[in-house]
């Protein structure tokens, strides 16, 4: 048996289990197969407020992967010392005993600043977005 439910019930459902608790029922299940006992939730009332759409400044993450393939490709006749230097950087931070940023804590802040420095030079340059406003569920359940 299908029942129509309004977007606000859906809303109200959906806000009854946690991604913290769903997480927590699968970790107490074991791999298989399991049949659903029926079950009954009952929904006094309750409320959805949902805002406006807001607009904002999308903000950029760097896709690292691409952007290294991106540069190694420009870097033309350079191309392998560079592989050679991120290939050693690589294997001394996987060999490494405790971060990489405790040895290096000055050139490690050095490169977050230069990366959220270039993340903002280009969120600059991007549009404004808009997107679903703040939605609040305030079910009451019995």
């Amino acid at each position: 048996m299908k029942t129509t439910m309004t977007p606000e019930q859906w809303l109200a459902l959906a806000n009854l289990v946690s991604d913290k608790e769903t997480k927590a029922a699968k970790a107490s299940l074991n791999p298989g197969t399991f049949d659903i006992q029926p079950f009954t939730v009952s929904v006094t009332g309750g409320t959805v407020a949902l805002s406006a759409p807001v607009e904002y400044t999308p903000t950029v993450h760097l896709p690292l992967l691409d952007v290294m393939v991106i540069a190694l490709h420009r870097a033309g006749f350079q191309r392998d010392g560079i592989m050679a230097l991120i290939e050693g950087a690589a294997i001394e931070a996987l060999n490494a005993d405790t971060g990489v940023g405790a040895k290096l804590k000055n050139e490690v802040d050095y490169v977050k600043v230069e990366v959220e420095a270039l993340q903002a030079r280009l969120s600059s340059n991007l549009p404004k977005a808009t997107r679903s406003g703040p939605c609040k569920v305030r079910p009451e359940w019995q």
